[in-house]
């Protein structure tokens, strides 16, 4: 009995094994990238990510009340002062890149209007393109730094995907997270916000810059930021 319990379990171990080896997480399309020439590419156009402006008050209140008091002074912040969505920036640089150094084509349809994440329908939604590279910004913060009081930090979060409309599946994807937290000077609020959020935005620009050329490099295995 004993050795057929062993013998069952090494069964089960080595299928598993197996199992995680043929179906690898996506991560990168470089492995595929020969086989795009002359394959079209749709654009996603996602709506921004939702901005949360926490502070001392509303991080003490909790999740529940504080997050959505921060959640209502973050789309005051981006309303007021014109905080642009980076996602439409970052998926044209990415097809262009794509362009250059895979040879896709760009398709003949407008970036498309998506709320839904899941594969498949990002794909049902593509049917006159082969692939679809989709760029959905998840969120951005302004929140203050728990160890220095009256400093503040800014984080982006983004992922891109690509998606083969044929079969739905996702083929690569990336999260990228950027934040000024390690930077070692962090300004206060005030200074974040002053003149229509001018710092803020440069800030929320330059994380998106970063994350187009980790994506350019980690996920289409091409050389990022050769941008003119």
């Amino acid at each position: 009995m004993k050795f057929l319990m062993r013998a069952l379990l090494f069964v089960l171990a080595f299928c598993g094994a197996a199992t995680q080896g043929a179906t690898p997480p996506p991560e990168s399309a470089a492995a595929l990238a020969k086989t795009w020439q002359g394959k079209s590419v749709v654009l996603t156009a996602r709506p921004m990510g939702r901005f949360m402006a926490w502070t001392r008050v509303n991080i003490s209140l909790g999740m529940l009340g504080g997050g959505a008091a921060a959640a209502a002074e973050g789309n005051h912040i981006v309303t007021d002062n014109g905080v642009e969505n980076q996602a439409p920036r970052i998926a044209r640089a990415l097809l262009d890149s794509a362009q250059k150094h895979l040879g896709v084509v760009a398709a003949s349809l407008t970036p498309l209007s998506l709320r839904a994440s899941d594969g498949a329908a990002v794909a049902h939604a593509s049917q006159d393109a082969d692939l679809v590279f989709d760029v959905q910004p998840l969120r951005e913060s302004l929140e203050p730094f728990v160890a220095k009081v009256g400093e503040y930090f800014v984080t982006s979060d983004v992922l891109f995907r690509i998606v083969e409309v044929v079969s739905g599946r996702v083929l690569a994807e990336k999260t990228c997270v950027r934040t000024t937290q390690i930077d070692p000077v962090l300004p206060s609020r005030e200074e974040w916000l002053a003149n229509h959020a001018e710092r803020l935005k440069a800030a929320l620009a330059a994380q998106g810059d970063s994350c187009l050329n980790a994506f350019e490099i980690l996920v289409l295995g091409v050389p990022g930021g050769d941008r003119q």
